[in-house]
């Protein structure tokens, strides 16, 4: 699989939204909303509950069709996305729930035509033993679901990485946080919490997403004790829209 500088002419990749809106029944989820994120950068996204944060995600990830707006990839050349470009990993993954975590990942880089040679090695990196891996999905935890999403989306290796509340469920955060610090270097990784407590060692950037309005603070702006006062009342308010 060619890592993301060798697919992009070995320059420094950039993931552009621009003008980003979309609307359920009349109720704005996201504002017209632009942002540049880097490759070897993480972000977190915040919000009170319901606020739209996994809709920004959908719509990055093409998962959801935007009212409006556009998405691209910037690297030597600059293009616009497809699903290809991306790797998901969701609070509720939809699994093959009889197979074992290792014939799954075997599965899906067959599909792939990635090779498996380090299957075992991300396997450990998540505190997921051999026990793990023959056991049949259905009997994973939520977490460990979720990690067996990282594990396949490492092997592929997308540009971009999606996750929707990585730390749900998860009875090992600071494996699940050294893991993805590892994905960091040659990837775009934008992730949801439901704290910036969560988020706050592992992030670059911190974008918050308040009744449409999308505002993204470097890690070091928390400093400011005005900022961070912000963030942490907009993510403790309480949403009122219908889809989050």
């Amino acid at each position: 699989m060619n890592t993301i500088l060798e697919l992009f002419g070995g320059d420094r990749v950039k993931l552009l939204v621009r003008n980003l809106c979309k609307k359920y029944d009349e109720v704005t989820i996201i504002g017209n909303a632009s942002y540049t994120f880097e490759q070897d950068r993480i972000y977190a996204v915040l919000g009170a509950a319901k606020s739209g944060k996994t809709t920004f995600l959908d719509c990055i990830g093409r998962e959801v069709t935007p009212d409006s707006g556009s998405i691209r990839l910037d690297g030597a050349a600059v293009k616009d996305v497809d699903y290809s470009d991306f790797g998901f990993v969701t609070k509720e993954p939809l699994l093959i729930e009889y197979m074992t975590g290792r014939e799954y990942v075997r599965y899906c880089l067959k599909l792939q035509g990635s090779g498996e040679d380090k299957i075992d090695e991300y396997f450990d990196m998540l505190g997921m033993g051999e026990d793990t891996l023959d056991m049949l999905i259905r009997e994973y935890t939520d977490g460990e679901k979720q990690a067996l999403q990282m594990i396949v989306i490492m092997a592929v290796d997308p540009p971009v990485i999606l996750m929707d509340e990585p730390f749900f469920g998860s009875k090992n955060e600071k494996a699940v946080k050294r893991f993805i610090s590892s994905m960091k270097p040659e990837h775009i990784i934008i992730m949801t919490a439901d704290s910036l407590e969560r988020v706050r060692g592992v992030s670059d950037e911190i974008l918050t997403i308040n009744h449409g309005a999308v505002e993204g603070y470097t890690a070091g702006a928390l400093e400011d004790g005005e900022i961070l006062s912000r963030i942490e009342a907009i993510t403790n308010e309480s949403g009122e829209e219908t889809n989050a």
